[in-house]
């Protein structure tokens, strides 16, 4: 008797997200993201003494490939994974999206007091969400980790309860695929996801491969590297202050792109202990829409005629937005 086919998964078409890039912040992230790929440092040389003396000496390789850094047009929060593959069930989400009282929602994610002397009551007219992205983590481990993201910090406390508030309502309504409910929500900024890069790359004592199962049962080999130096240097790492570290807590769901399905698992809520020695990649940059976005970044060609002020170079890739609502009330 043979055993029972698996109920194969629907495809995932598009996520919920917080876009991080306006004109605040694509400044800032332009110059961190090249300070942090300048500092980069090569693999161990391998081991030439039986090579041919006549054979040219391979050439130093960083530890990250360049076509894993992600590209600053891309980076978001990711709330859920969707699977929406007629234009009738996109078209529900989109009216869903619209339907949100977001002013109410953020409103009601204001923290409130446990004393019993005072209440802290939420403002009748919310502030904008302002946030930084600081420090830096790892997926799925230090050792061996293929995704390395920044973490958003509120300083009013707003953004976290806010995004599950967003996460479990498209979950009830039906639109992020149920998996999500196994996990706790995990925000973050990727910078580097070895899923984009192609061959099997890598090696030397500094880097490496991990296998991961492909699609039709196959195995394929993903990129991998040893990141704990990174975590050192970045999570403690200011340019007034060195040293020091800051530690994570909890653990969730990763976003758009990550292991396979743009979408992992890691440990991080926010950035804890000695906060103000952590890299800050931005910083006090509003949050400016909630959206859904097609799976998939498209990559921006520059326009030839300079129209769009060099802003397709600068941003390199960027996914398709298909609805947005407004979070500057």
């Amino acid at each position: 008797m043979s055993a029972p086919k698996k109920e194969k998964r629907p495809p995932l078409t598009h996520f919920l997200c917080l876009p991080l890039i306006n004109t605040t912040s694509l400044p800032q992230l332009e110059s961190s993201l090249a300070t942090f790929k300048a500092s980069i440092p090569s693999l161990p040389p391998p081991d030439t003494s039986h090579s041919h003396p006549l054979k040219p000496l391979p050439q130093p390789q960083p530890l990250i490939p360049p076509s894993a850094h992600r590209p600053v047009g891309t980076l978001h929060l990711t709330l859920g994974v969707m699977s929406l593959p007629t234009p009738e069930r996109l078209s529900q989400a989109l009216g869903f999206l619209q339907s949100l009282d977001l002013w109410s929602m953020l409103r009601e994610s204001a923290p409130t007091s446990t004393s019993t002397t005072s209440t802290t009551i939420p403002s009748e007219n919310p502030e904008p969400l302002v946030i930084a992205l600081k420090s830096l983590h790892a997926l799925p481990r230090p050792k061996t980790a293929t995704v390395l993201h920044a973490s958003p910090v509120d300083p009013t406390s707003r953004l976290y309860p806010f995004c599950v508030k967003l996460r479990d309502a498209f979950l009830d309504a039906g639109f992020i695929v149920p998996e999500a409910k196994k996990r706790k929500l995990l925000l973050h900024a990727t910078v580097v996801n070895t899923i984009y890069v192609k061959g099997k790359g890598g090696g030397g004592r500094g880097g490496g491969k991990i296998s991961a199962r492909g699609g039709g049962g196959k195995r394929k080999e993903q990129y991998s590297f040893d990141a704990r130096g990174l975590l050192a240097q970045y999570r403690g790492y200011s340019p007034e202050v060195e040293g020091g570290s800051a530690s994570v807590k909890g653990s969730g769901q990763g976003e758009e792109g990550e292991t396979g399905s743009e979408d992992g698992e890691g440990s991080q809520v926010g950035v804890e202990g000695n906060e103000e020695k952590a890299f800050v990649w931005a910083r006090d940059f509003p949050i400016e829409a909630l959206a859904i976005c097609e799976m998939g970044a498209k990559k921006l060609e520059p326009d030839v005629g300079g129209q769009d002020g060099g802003m397709n170079a600068r941003l390199g890739e960027k996914y398709r937005v298909v609805g947005e609502k407004s979070l500057l009330f």
